[in-house]
């Protein structure tokens, strides 16, 4: 049997539908977006439910729009909005504050020589910490989800793989020394 074409009307409900729908998501769990506030993402998606509407009125009869055209329109908010601020807050605060109380990352600053993924993370840990002291939410929330003791560990077993096993050299016997004796034959 063949699938039935929706229609134009069914078409524009079903976006708006799914556009009210994201946008109580996020109003609810907030979002992942690594650049963007909620706030701004929640405005995008207004824009989205506006768009459909504007569209209804372009292409249907006034009484041919669907239902979901009638829905309220979402409030705006305003662009530095977060959804669980406090949440990314407390998070952030606890893992810098397991970060910075690790032995391995303690014993990254007791190191002369450091390897360029070790300078990468005492950046990184700069940067979040900057970012809780400027109250940076976005930064905050990517933070929230780094793996610090997963890149330590990986770091660990690349060095430990790196370095050299030192060779047990046999001593050298006292006294006059032939020519095999320092070659080991």
């Amino acid at each position: 049997m063949a699938k039935r074409q929706r229609n134009r009307k069914e078409q524009l409900a079903e976006v708006i539908r799914e556009s009210h729908e994201q946008w109580k998501r996020l109003r609810e769990n907030g979002g992942n977006d690594p650049f963007w506030t909620d706030g701004v993402n929640l405005n995008l998606v207004r824009n989205h439910i506006i768009y459909g509407r504007r569209l209804c009125e372009e292409e249907l009869q006034e009484g041919d729009y669907p239902e979901e055209y009638y829905l309220p329109l979402p409030e705006k908010v305003p662009p530095n909005y977060m959804v669980k601020g406090d949440e990314i807050r407390r998070k952030t605060s606890e893992l810098m504050r397991n970060i910075k109380e690790n032995p391995d990352y303690i014993g990254l600053f007791g190191k002369s020589e450091k390897s360029q993924k070790e300078v990468e993370i005492i950046k990184y840990i700069s940067g979040y910490s900057q970012s809780i002291s400027e109250d940076d939410l976005v930064a905050m929330r990517r933070f929230i989800h780094w793996d610090f003791s997963g890149m330590m560990q990986s770091i660990k077993e690349e060095l430990r793989d790196i370095t050299p096993v030192a060779e047990i050299e046999k001593s050298l016997p006292e006294g006059q020394l032939s020519i095999f004796d320092l070659f080991n034959i």
